[in-house]
């Protein structure tokens, strides 16, 4: 099967061929990039955990994000640390519970404030 004959199947089949094709060279880029990357990531966390409780709200997904909020800006205020302690998906253990009282729910956040750190990895290959 020839690359003509997959592409006007696809045609006929209503497949946007630009974007398939767009995609396949999106993949092919970002493959190339990690395969040639030299750092690797890793957290360095704080001692503590940051606990903090949210504004209540009337709908669960509000009451989360704000006590997701109230997390960041107490890791962000807490001694020694800093912004790059706030981000939620670098956080050791994250946990949050709700409970609904009259009608509002009412949220705590608990984790570990971690920052990404970038490590220099050195390959033992030969640069002959």
């Amino acid at each position: 099967m020839s690359v003509r004959h997959d592409t006007q199947r696809c045609i006929a089949l209503g497949v946007d061929v630009r974007r398939v094709e767009l995609a396949l060279v999106a993949g092919v880029i970002t493959v190339s990039c990690l395969v040639g990357t030299d750092t690797a990531e890793a957290l360095v966390c704080a001692k503590s955990d940051v606990v903090a409780v949210g504004k209540p709200a009337y709908f669960k997904f509000a009451a989360v994000s704000q006590a997701r909020d109230a997390w960041r800006r107490k890791a962000v205020a807490k001694a020694g640390l800093g912004a790059s302690y706030s981000h939620w998906g670098n956080a050791r253990d994250s946990k949050i519970t709700c409970r609904r009282i009259a009608n509002r729910y009412r949220c705590v956040a608990v984790a570990g404030a971690c920052r990404s750190v970038s490590l220099l990895v050195t390959s033992r290959r030969s640069l002959t």
